[in-house]
């Protein structure tokens, strides 16, 4: 029974002698490869339609510009962080007086 070797790149059994031969030609490919960096071309996005307006959006820059103009914020995996409302000093002066008050009707001492 004769020997053969799988080839991923092909997905194909073929015989140690072919499979060798094209390896040499892959190194020799990749050996001529630069080390320059180069250009990553991403495709456009799938249309979809937007959750605020009801406009579809086709393109990243009309993605982009969505959000820019609803002043929306695009999140990732990332969980969000919670919301901390922001209290001025009258609504901290108020809460610790409403905390002291039920501190007094349950009969605690407050300072």
């Amino acid at each position: 029974m004769a020997r053969s070797v799988f080839d991923k790149v092909a997905k194909e059994w073929v015989s140690p002698e072919v499979y060798a031969r094209r390896q040499a030609v892959r190194s020799d490919a990749g050996a001529n490869a630069s080390d320059l960096p180069s250009p990553r071309l991403i495709r456009d996005i799938e249309p979809y339609k937007s959750m605020v307006t009801g406009e579809v959006i086709t393109s990243r820059s009309k993605h982009r510009d969505h959000l820019r103009r609803h002043d929306l914020v695009e999140l990732g995996n990332e969980r969000p962080k919670k919301h901390q409302p922001v209290r001025t000093a009258a609504q901290k002066k108020r809460s610790i007086e409403q905390i002291k008050q039920a501190a007094r009707d349950v009969g605690m001492d407050v300072l």
